[in-house]
């Protein structure tokens, strides 16, 4: 699976719950990882899991 495919995904998730219109910046706030770091892991293809993880249990 892709970074884009996981944004994408937890835009969906997001979106179920009332969010919308929604940038990485807001994916990253969400997952609590700063935006610029963020950026960083979906230039370099690296998906944060634990944070996905910890996101998901909430």
């Amino acid at each position: 699976m892709q970074m884009q495919e996981v944004i994408e995904k937890l835009k969906d998730i997001l979106a179920s719950e009332g969010k919308r219109d929604l940038k990485t910046k807001d994916i990253a706030k969400e997952l609590g990882i700063h935006p610029d770091t963020f950026n960083s892991m979906k230039f370099r293809n690296s998906i944060p899991y634990p944070q996905i993880l910890n996101f998901l249990n909430q």
